[in-house]
């Protein structure tokens, strides 16, 4: 039988397989700078002109909200990257995939993979997207759309606005379309978060924690009371699931006595020391997992299958919701290519005239180096002290 981790190995081999075939195929358009690849489309720009077409005052609503968000959200940034930095918290993290429970060292967040996946998908889409549809707001020419490619992996996308005659715009114009970008960001974070609220509303209304299942370890005091079934009850107290476990055993001594209660029978064991925890108790189960019951529409428990899938759903949307908050908010920083580079390098032209691009420029570099120190030194800096 597959297990999942298998699964998890053949379907990413799988996917880097196709991304390899199409590109081959595809060769003719794809464009190869030392290992970066780039691939450039012009379909689905009649698309966005109509949704302009159709929208334009509700657009201009939009984008304004977007500039004032933008701008929020930016001096929130700020903040935050420079006061956790002084407190030697770390506000930065790279996020990358990873694959069979691998984990990254350093300042990097581990994601599984098809999580990653699907979340820089949206990510990048809703953020490209964005762009394009401000940009033609505003009449700028789009030439065409493209992704990144690092070797087979996909490390980015673009829509190549015509930057010349976006400088030329009105200041709102212009603010309108850098901000756009960051806002899409945000509003996937708030759909995703809202649509992970609804389902797990739902789920407590379908269903509900009834105890725990676990597996025994031979030479233990479950294992020499052949405990089996499914705990509901531990000395009088209710066990609806692994968190109630936990807060029972770690209430109780070393030596004593537990009555447990499981859909099988009753069981009374006597608790040892924690093979690897000094003082805490311990009965001798693993692979301990909260059991469901179904509370309406339907009778029973909640297979696997389901609480499964419920599981993969809750995590995507949640990896959706931290990746557009954390995308959105890293690229308002006031540093170019961010888009908050731009954003601020507009007000400083206008704070200090054709000085502005050297504003910005030491801006940018004050930004950058609070993140490295941020993603870097912070912990050399702990290291030492």
């Amino acid at each position: 039988m597959v297990s999942m981790l298998d699964l998890e190995i053949i379907s990413t081999l799988v996917f880097f397989g196709l991304i390899g075939i199409l590109l081959i195929k595809d060769r003719k358009k794809v464009q190869f700078y030392y290992g970066i690849i780039i691939r450039r489309w012009k379909r689905g720009k009649e698309i966005i002109d109509k949704i302009v077409k159709n929208h334009e005052k509700f657009l201009t609503i939009v984008g304004n909200l977007a500039i004032i968000v933008g701008i929020v959200a930016s001096l929130v940034g700020i903040y935050f990257l420079v006061s956790w930095t002084l407190k030697l918290k770390q506000a930065f993290a790279f996020v990358l995939p990873t694959v069979a429970g691998f984990t990254y060292p350093g300042p990097i967040i581990s994601i599984p993979f098809w999580y990653w996946i699907i979340g820089i998908f949206v990510i990048i889409a809703s953020h490209e997207t964005m762009h394009a549809i401000f940009a033609r707001r505003e009449k700028i020419p789009i030439k065409n759309y493209g992704v990144l490619l690092l070797l087979v992996f996909p490390v980015g996308a673009f829509v190549d606005i015509n930057m010349k005659k976006v400088k030329k715009l009105k200041l709102v114009k212009k603010l309108r379309i850098y901000a756009a970008g960051s806002f899409g960001n945000f509003l996937v974070a708030l759909i995703t978060f809202l649509i992970l609220t609804a389902s797990a509303d739902l789920s407590n209304q379908l269903m509900e924690n009834v105890g725990i299942k676990f597996e025994t370890l031979p030479s233990t005091p479950a294992g020499e009371a052949n405990l089996s079934g499914i705990i509901y009850q531990i000395n009088n107290q209710t066990i609806r699931d692994v968190s109630d476990l936990v807060n029972v055993l770690n209430k109780t001594e070393v030596g004593k006595n537990l009555t447990i209660l499981t859909t099988i029978g009753s069981f009374t064991i006597k608790t040892i020391e924690h093979p690897e925890v000094e003082g805490r108790a311990y009965m001798g189960i693993t692979q301990i997992a909260d059991v469901y019951r179904y509370k309406a529409i339907f009778s029973g428990y909640v297979p696997d299958q389901i609480i499964n899938s419920l599981l993969v759903w809750y995590r995507l949307l949640f990896w959706l919701t931290i990746l557009g908050v954390g995308v959105g908010m890293a690229n308002l920083l006031p540093m170019k290519p961010f888009d908050g580079g731009y954003i601020f390098e507009e007000f400083f032209n206008r704070i200090f005239g054709k000085k502005g691009r050297i504003a910005i420029s030491i801006c940018s570099l004050i930004i950058f180096g609070l993140i490295l120190i941020n993603l870097f030194g912070i912990s050399l800096i702990k290291i030492l002290i």
